[in-house]
């Protein structure tokens, strides 16, 4: 009887799923781009290469992204690479219970002075050239239609260590 021949992936890494455009290992070189906030002013405060499991793409280019903050990166010719939506890194509001034990509601109070830190881990990719921060601004109009508009927020050319 023959033996069939099988193609293995032993030692090979399959790469994550999804529609990433850049190769990228599962278990891959990575960025963890610490960032400080006040106000509208973002800054990276520091940038540690680190190996990290990272997930596939979110493809969010061309839809509405599924939270209120993403990133993107980009190559040289600005085309998206590779994006992840993100969790709400920029606290604006705060919860704040009710002292009575018995009375379980809480109201939402804007900040008045919105200072913080937050880290993003990327995919350290060859062909990445540029770091985009878009946060998702809802408005209603006066009839009360609400809107949603894409606004970049921060701006970082990973080749080099300029931000905006």
């Amino acid at each position: 009887m023959a033996k069939r021949k099988t193609k293995g992936t032993k030692g090979k890494s399959k790469g994550t799923k999804g529609k990433t455009k850049g190769k990228l290992d599962p278990i891959a070189n990575a960025i963890r781009l610490t960032f400080s906030y006040d106000g509208d002013k973002i800054n990276v405060t520091s940038k540690q290469k680190i190996n990290k499991f990272l997930p596939p793409a979110d493809n969010i280019a061309g839809q509405e992204a599924s939270s209120r903050f993403w990133y993107e990166l980009r190559d040289s010719k600005s085309n998206v690479i590779y994006d992840q939506n993100l969790n709400d890194i920029i606290k604006d509001d705060v919860e704040i219970f009710s002292t009575n034990p018995n009375d379980p509601a809480f109201m939402m109070h804007e900040l008045s002075d919105k200072k913080g830190v937050f880290s993003i881990v990327i995919p350290d990719m060859p062909d990445s050239t540029g770091f985009e921060l878009f946060t998702k601004i809802t408005q209603k109009d006066k009839t009360m239609k609400i809107h949603e508009e894409k606004k970049k927020i921060f701006h970082l050319n990973i080749k080099g260590d300029d931000n905006q």
